[in-house]
């Protein structure tokens, strides 16, 4: 006797880009997530708004989709043909709204999710993603879904546009609970929309993390910032704490890329033979890092340079946390929400100086810290939060 009929897998359309401003390729949390949801039984195609190349490619036999300049002007011709009305009204709203571009790459995209026939849309980033998502949507009446990750709530190209793409959304997942008070009092989404879902490490990488020792006894204990080099990142504090600690056996590597002379900051205060920097590392290269660091910096601040800017949760912070290494972070955005210790006020480099001082003096403490931060990562970023992601996606495709 055969059992019930099994439903057909999902199939979600994601819009993500291959190169933003700081960044090429996919981010290395996105290609978790699509990798994981894979391995489900999803299917997902990409459509990509932005083409590039780095270090996190997609998956191997993942169909992708590019927009193509020369077919627009027959594609803008067919969709005015079969709606003229609405063709008329969206475009206009486009060029008020300075998102023409994300409407031409919408209609671009148009014959590919005829093909495709997808359940639902799923943005990466509420900017260009999911801008040319929802018209998208406007288009094929397909569910729409958004994950905000934090720029895009104080930084974004396009802000008057937001909370319309945002009220057009059936879902709109976030990675803190921060963002999510943001997104109910600022932008008016009302709270049935939203889910708060923290980014996930694969359990497969989480486990060899979790299996990862200490790092060996040394005279001079190694710390370790990660990130991108912009603003909120907090490299000038971390590079002032350490003039702070010239009498301390500390040294610092600072890993990553962008548009900040982080290099010459250091050259500025005499730091070259204390701090290093590895430029835009590979996978392999941070894993290295994380496995010889004594102690983890995350020195975020909220950028007020004119602009505002802050973090959501950070990946790499995450990442320190399952390798079981103590942590030295402020009181920052969604940061409390899953480090409980140590946090330091923002900005505050004799603050940085003085935690870094403290810990490095007591290793039985470092081991205690790391092993709560192995425990708390564990509980809140594992793969079941995928499951989740997964469920909600299923159900906004049913509606």
């Amino acid at each position: 006797m055969s059992g019930p009929p099994k439903s057909p897998p999902l199939r979600i359309a994601y819009f993500v880009s291959l190169a933003d401003e700081t960044h090429r390729g996919l981010h290395r949390f996105i290609l978790r997530e699509i990798e994981s949801l894979q391995a489900r039984g999803v299917h997902i195609e990409l459509f990509v708004t932005r083409p590039g190349k780095g270090h996190y490619m997609p998956p191997s036999g993942t169909k992708i989709h590019f927009w193509n300049p020369w077919t627009l002007p027959l594609l803008q011709l067919s969709a005015f043909l079969s709606n003229p009305g609405s063709y008329w009204k969206t475009l206009l709203d486009s060029v008020q709204s300075s998102t023409l571009v994300d409407f031409l790459l919408a209609g671009s995209f148009r014959p590919f999710l005829a093909q495709m026939k997808p359940d639902c849309l799923h943005a990466h980033f509420g900017d260009h993603k999911l801008y040319t998502a929802s018209y998208c949507a406007r288009a094929s009446g397909l569910a729409i879904a958004v994950t905000i990750h934090a720029y895009e709530l104080y930084m974004n190209p396009r802000p008057a546009f937001l909370p319309k793409a945002l009220q057009q959304c059936d879902l709109v997942v976030t990675v803190s609970h921060y963002n999510e008070r943001i997104l109910a009092d600022q932008y008016g989404v009302p709270p049935t929309k939203i889910l708060v879902n923290y980014l996930s490490i694969p359990d497969v990488e989480m486990k060899g993390m979790l299996a990862a020792p200490p790092p060996p006894a040394a005279t001079r204990l190694n710390l370790l910032m990660v990130g991108r080099f912009v603003l909120k990142k907090g490299h000038r504090t971390a590079l002032e704490a350490m003039k702070k600690l010239e009498a301390t056996p500390v040294d610092l590597i600072i890993a990553g890329s962008g548009p900040l002379p982080v290099a010459q900051w250091v050259k500025d205060r005499g730091l070259e033979a204390r701090v290093s920097i590895v430029h835009n590392p590979t996978e392999a290269e941070l894993a290295d890092l994380f496995r010889s660091c004594h102690i983890f910096l995350q020195p975020s601040q909220t950028r007020q340079d004119g602009y505002t800017d802050r973090e959501g949760i950070p990946v790499t912070l995450m990442e320190a946390m399952a390798y079981g290494r103590p942590i030295i972070a402020t009181r920052h955005a969604g940061i409390p929400e899953l480090l409980a210790e140590i946090l330091i006020p923002e900005g505050n480099a004799e603050a940085l100086a003085n935690a870094i001082l403290s810990i490095s003096a007591d290793p039985e403490r470092r081991l205690d810290l790391g092993e709560r931060n192995r425990s708390r990562v564990r509980e809140l970023c594992s793969e079941r939060n995928i499951d989740v992601l997964w469920e909600a996606l299923r159900r906004i495709a049913r509606r």
